[in-house]
């Protein structure tokens, strides 16, 4: 399998720090923790990739009591390990259901917009209006589930806000996903970065990157399970490359990544049928994304 090799060594401060420092040495700041300030932060503001680490035990704890106190405890989803809401559905499952039909969709819209912004140290919200709408559906139910004609209605809502905007990128994978019902929000999923490092120069050029590309295997399973592999040509891509930030978790950090996105054509559709993302610092292959169902 032919492999992007032509990684560049790169000469910037703070590419060795790591999540194994003390938390408070983490901050930039020390004297700037305001009761809107952000509830992590990365290890260094000037430094590629930028790196968030895991909150020690005592301030995740502090976070989620804090983060309940905000929401009146109202949400039932709690906070990741990062601080960020998770959006578990596990956690829910045993809320009281409020049976009230919902008609006023703006009603909802400006709920989860709100709340967003009132959680912004977990959400990274500061401006509704970076909040673009993907989705508003209602969630249908019973109000008095007796089995009468018209029983049948919205008592609940779902909301879909757009990836994050980072000075003109976007962010894969930041959507906002929010469940309300007549009364509330009560669950949150999604979180946007207060944060993030972009180097002013890309050290590796779309076009030297396609070019080396060229040769990749991608390994794939078909609807009965048989192993697939696909060998990218100089054919094989559509559309054009996007430059687009992608997240890289580890056990107890995530990184940052300013990347470059290719669409691989496999089923002469004239759409991707898988993304791959190639830093435009190392030029090393992040990911690739299958964008078809097997």
């Amino acid at each position: 399998m032919k492999k992007i090799f032509f990684y560049i060594i790169l000469a910037l401060v703070g590419w060795s720090l790591s999540c194994d420092a003390p938390f408070d040495t983490l901050k930039d700041d020390p004297s700037d923790q305001t009761d809107y300030a952000p509830v992590n932060m990365p290890i260094s503001s000037d430094s590629y990739p930028s790196i968030y680490c895991s909150l020690p035990y005592d301030k995740l704890q502090e976070a989620k009591a804090e983060y309940q106190r905000i929401n009146e405890y109202q949400v039932c989803s709690p906070l990741d390990q990062y601080g960020w809401p998770d959006g578990s559905l596990t956690a829910c499952l045993s809320r009281e259901i409020i049976r009230q039909e919902i008609t006023d969709e703006d009603r909802m819209i400006t709920m989860s917009k709100e709340l967003l912004l009132k959680n912004s140290k977990f959400t990274g919200v500061t401006d509704t209006l970076d909040l673009v709408l993907l989705d508003s559906r209602g969630l249908i139910g019973c109000v008095k589930c007796d089995g009468s004609e018209g029983d049948i209605v919205h008592i609940g809502w779902r909301i879909i806000f757009a990836d994050q905007v980072y000075q003109g990128l976007e962010v894969y994978n930041t959507l906002f996903y929010l469940w309300m019902d007549t009364e509330k929000v009560y669950r949150i999923s999604g979180h946007w970065y207060p944060e993030i490092y972009i180097p002013e120069i890309d050290q590796i050029s779309p076009e030297k990157t396609r070019e080396c590309l060229i040769g990749t295997e991608i390994v794939w399973l078909s609807l009965t399970g048989d192993r697939q592999v696909y060998t990218v040509t100089s054919e094989s891509f559509v559309g054009d490359a996007e430059k687009i930030i992608v997240s890289v978790r580890d056990e107890d950090s995530v990184e940052l990544r300013v990347t470059c996105r290719f669409g691989i054509e496999y089923f002469l559709s004239g759409f991707p049928s898988w993304y791959i993302y190639v830093d435009t610092s190392t030029g090393e292959t992040i990911q690739t994304v299958q964008l078809f169902v097997t």
